[in-house]
């Protein structure tokens, strides 16, 4: 796009008419965020005065969640369980101190929209309990994610980029929790099979499996590189009721980690700026990822001398030229550092990137706020 037909005054114009809707949309709702907020702040404080946290979760696919989370050091007893659904924990007849919602489960997997009802229940259910909302698609799923934050205690976005406009619904939208490796977790048994399966050959194939959400030039980026890349193993998918970790064709945990480590380098590619998942889903099972250079967080949540040591290889956004280099690059540094170098970087996201990771940080972020309006 030249600049000189860019009307610049005109796509500014938009913004500003939007800054001043979003702004009027908080104000109609600021009696409902007052009272909101000060029920938040009522569970928070009394949640300061436990000694022992019972942690509820729903569908975060870690196998070893509930005995791994105990130990990851925090300040208080705490008790996790991982639940299928929303149903299962009212059966179980236990009651939490904190439920972690997560916006997947919110999502039907039959028409590809989403069910608030449990998260308009869970207050009614356990009116004591603080209901975090972990939104993984904010960045694209605007009016669920505003939706959702208008219901939940706390909201937890994942992305840096696409934030402000869930406060308009929310006086507690804390900082965000970025992605972990999704597919597996559990580092016993991703231990495990990365031990089983280290030995065979990788093939040189740039790997990778993408949904095409509609509206978004990734799309097309992904096409012109399945296009110019020579003998790559590139998908593109379309939105179906596929979840999107599981695009890839094979059925079980371990048979995607299996066909993961068949590979030595995928493509990460963000719809919009966001650090994907399967970024980290790449490093534990070995592989160099191409990441574009434009991530939000990406050099604070990976430092660029930690990126250069794994390594870690950066292309330009939606350049195809640029991810063939960067390509080209990855099978030279994968091919020198070997065997070595692939269990390094499988090392690094075990030890550091897991769902396990992310959830303590999310109860460490639920303690300080809790400390904050604790009475004096």
């Amino acid at each position: 796009m030249e600049i000189s037909r860019t009307n610049l005054t005109a796509s500014l114009e938009q913004v500003v008419t939007t800054q001043f809707q979003l702004e009027a949309l908080r104000q109609s709702l600021q009696g409902l965020r007052v009272l909101k907020a000060a029920a938040t702040r009522m569970k928070l404080a009394a949640l300061a005065r436990k000694p022992r946290l019972l942690l509820a979760a729903f569908e975060l696919g870690d196998l070893e969640l509930e005995q791994d989370i105990p130990r990851c050091g925090l300040p208080v007893e705490i008790e996790l369980r991982n639940f299928e659904n929303f149903a299962q924990l009212r059966a179980s007849g236990i009651t939490p101190d904190v439920a972690l919602f997560r916006s997947g489960q919110l999502w039907s997997y039959r028409d590809g929209s989403y069910d608030f009802s449990d998260l308009i229940e869970a207050p009614r259910t356990y009116p004591d309990c603080v209901n975090l909302l972990w939104l993984w698609d904010h960045h694209h799923a605007f009016e669920f994610s505003g939706k959702g934050a208008l219901t939940a205690d706390i909201v937890l976005p994942m992305h840096e980029c696409g934030v402000d406009y869930l406060k308009v619904f929310s006086d507690h939208v804390f900082s965000a929790v970025p992605s972990a490796c999704a597919q597996w977790g559990g580092p016993r048994f991703v231990s495990e099979v990365y031990r089983e399966h280290q030995a065979p050959e990788r093939s040189d194939r740039l790997y990778g499996g993408f949904v095409e959400y509609q509206g978004f030039r990734r799309n097309d980026f992904i096409r012109e590189c399945m296009a110019h890349i020579p003998d790559h193993a590139l998908v593109l998918r379309p939105p179906t009721q596929i979840r999107d970790i599981q695009h890839f064709g094979v059925a079980t945990r371990r048979e995607r980690l299996v066909e993961w480590m068949g590979f030595k380098c995928s493509l990460v590619c963000a719809l919009s700026e966001d650090i994907p998942f399967r970024l980290f889903d790449g490093l534990i099972a070995g592989h160099i990822p191409l990441v574009p250079n434009n991530l939000h967080g990406f050099d604070w949540l990976i430092s660029p001398a930690l990126q250069a040591e794994l390594p870690i290889v950066r292309y330009d956004a939606s350049d195809v030229g640029s991810a063939e280099a960067a390509w080209r690059k990855a099978l030279v540094l994968f091919d020198r550092d070997g065997a070595a170098g692939a269990a390094r970087r499988h090392r690094f996201a075990l030890e550091h990137h897991l769902m396990m990771h992310r959830l303590r940080d999310i109860v460490w972020a639920v303690l300080n706020a809790a400390r904050l309006f604790a009475p004096a």
